[in-house]
């Protein structure tokens, strides 16, 4: 401790602080640590009693700017270290940001893809079975599936030629299966078409939805699934009608037939009975037979009639009146009919 005093108040020990140790400890070590160095190496040749006032002034001023110059590249020094501090904490907390962004990208995404299988209903998978049948007056429709019951189908009916002749409908489904039987008597000859649609649309909106879901068609599969227009389910089918050409009456047939409807206006007759009075008006029997099968006649109201107009004038019992009426043509199964419905 005490050679350390003494080395201190020689007088070189100013310049080697100043000029040698605190340069090395400021770039070497820190720059705070040169700066103190330096400040002590001025402190020390400001003491000295070696050297004069006025050589004094003058080295002070000089020493004075190198430690001021030490202390400006000290301070640049440390500068630079906060920029690079800043510059760190700066890079750091944009990874911590870009990190963070990327937990909430992930997290979106993972939520994406829970609401979408959550928007993704299970299919459900439907068997549609229909079959047709043509007879010579009658379409018959049938149609078998799993579809839950009260679901409806629509259907049509339709001359491809005559739009005329058309009929539509529903079927509801009921013990996974539905039929209807369409006349088509008065159908023409020709091509005839006969549609089957499935559209979901039904009155009971929640069998809907449970059936089909939301939105129809979105969770069916099978023999279903939604077409352009909305429906869930088509089917088609032609058949061509063979119509016999009625042959064209002639003159005699068209008379005898007005006059067997003007009698019928007027008074009751039995087919057979009818068939002798034009007859007797002159007609051929093949004339009077074609005009009486020709008309439309409910020979069981004829036979009521006949006998309320005979007990208008007259008193008859039963097996009496039924006796007359067969007598008049009429076959014991209208007769019996009639005395029934008179109360005879």
């Amino acid at each position: 401790m005490e050679k350390l005093k003494e080395m201190s108040q020689k007088a070189w020990a100013p310049f080697v602080l100043v000029l040698l140790i605190a340069p090395l400890f400021a770039f070497n070590i820190t720059p705070f640590a040169g700066v103190v160095i330096a400040g002590f190496g001025l402190y020390l040749l400001w003491k000295h009693e070696h050297f004069a006032k006025a050589g004094r002034i003058a080295t002070t001023g000089a020493l004075s700017f190198i430690a001021l110059i030490g202390f400006v590249a000290a301070a640049e020094s440390g500068g630079d270290e906060v920029a690079e501090e800043e510059a760190e904490e700066e890079s750091a907390t944009e990874a911590d940001e870009e990190e963070a962004s990327e937990e909430d990208a992930t997290e979106e995404e993972a939520t994406e893809v829970e609401e979408s299988e959550a928007e993704e209903p299970e299919s459900k998978e439907y068997r549609v079975d229909p079959s047709v049948e043509f007879g010579d007056d009658s379409v018959v429709i049938t149609i078998e599936t799993d579809v839950p019951d009260g679901i409806e189908f629509a259907y049509e009916v339709e001359h491809v030629e005559d739009f005329d002749h058309w009929e539509e409908g529903e079927l509801v489904i009921e013990d996974s299966q539905t039929s209807v039987e369409v006349d088509i008597t008065d159908y023409p000859g020709g091509e005839i078409l006969v549609w089957i649609g499935l559209s979901g649309a039904t009155s009971d909106e929640d069998l809907v939805k449970e059936a089909f879901g939301d939105w129809q068609g979105s969770e069916v599969s099978g023999d279903l699934s939604e077409d352009e227009s909305g429906m869930l389910y088509t089917y088609e089918e032609t058949f061509q009608r063979e119509v016999e050409a009625e042959e064209e009456m002639t003159l005699s047939q068209e008379n005898a037939i007005g006059s067997a409807e003007d009698y019928l206006a007027f008074s009751a007759f039995s087919k057979e009975g009818l068939i002798d009075q034009l007859e007797y008006e002159g007609f051929s029997n093949e004339d009077a037979t074609f005009a009486v099968e020709y008309i439309d006649v409910d020979w069981y109201e004829q036979a009521v009639k006949s006998g309320e107009a005979y007990l208008d004038y007259s008193n008859f019992s039963r097996s009496g009146l039924i006796d007359q009426l067969e007598y008049e043509g009429f076959t014991n199964s209208q007769a019996t009919h009639a005395v029934d419905e008179i109360g005879l």
